[in-house]
């Protein structure tokens, strides 16, 4: 019989001298007909999303379209790379540049370093110092919305500290938040703030000279009061003048 292995090989005699195939590379004998010679890529479709060759072992491996990778388990099989990746049911998945998938995430969520794969919240492990609810940014970034008497640092939207941070009231007031949620000094008695200063306490006789004649005190109402030398008592008009 003549036997041409499809024309992809040559025939030779067997030990039981019957005619056998010697196929060319990237081509096999099937085990029902050991006188053809078939592609090793016979009924191989790499699931519709690759192209089968032959390998150096002269077995089929697909090369996948971009998106697709092969299946660990079968080199005959292109997977999506986005096979069994959720992105936390919070984005969609598809290939980057390198053909490894990443997650689009929605609105309020991000990749966190390192997890391309995973979807977390903006304000995950956010806790506003424990002084105010995080809120999502019109960028998709972390905010905090902070308590009254708390605002957040320059530099700093995910913390909140009091708005009366370092503010020591010169050592003689106590600090708390104003209706506009600044910092206040209330000063101790004979001690005022300054114009145009909420956070300083000063003597309430600094700058009161009494007319060069006597001493300022501080009165039992807290104000400045002048105590004249010897000659000199205090204008009526004006205690802080002798």
């Amino acid at each position: 019989a003549n036997v041409d292995c499809s024309g992809n090989g040559a025939c030779v005699a067997n030990e039981d001298n019957e005619p056998v195939c010697n196929c060319a590379p990237g081509y096999v004998t099937p085990e029902d007909n050991p006188s053809a010679c078939v592609s090793v890529c016979e009924g191989v479709d790499c699931a519709g999303h690759g192209t089968c060759s032959a390998s150096p072992e002269n077995t089929p491996i697909c090369a996948c379209e971009p998106g697709y990778a092969l299946s660990p388990d079968d080199p005959t099989i292109c997977l999506s790379v986005c096979e069994g990746v959720t992105c936390s049911d919070r984005g969609e998945c598809g290939p980057n540049a390198d053909n490894a998938p990443i997650c689009t995430c929605e609105p309020g969520y991000v990749s966190p370093p390192g997890e391309p794969t995973q979807c977390v919240s903006v304000c995950a492990d956010v806790d506003c110092s424990g002084n105010g609810q995080c809120e999502v940014t019109d960028e998709n970034t972390a905010s905090c919305v902070c308590e009254p008497g708390y605002a957040r640092p320059e530099g700093d939207p995910v913390a909140c500290i009091s708005v009366c941070a370092g503010v020591d009231c010169s050592g003689h007031g106590q600090c708390a938040a104003n209706a506009d949620n600044a910092p206040e000094c209330t000063c101790e008695l004979g001690f005022v703030s300054p114009p145009g200063s909420l956070v300083e306490c000063v003597s309430v006789c600094a700058d009161v000279q009494c007319s060069g004649h006597g001493e300022c005190l501080v009165g039992d109402d807290g104000n400045a009061t002048c105590a004249c030398e010897r000659g000199y008592r205090i204008d009526p008009v004006d205690p802080t003048a002798c």
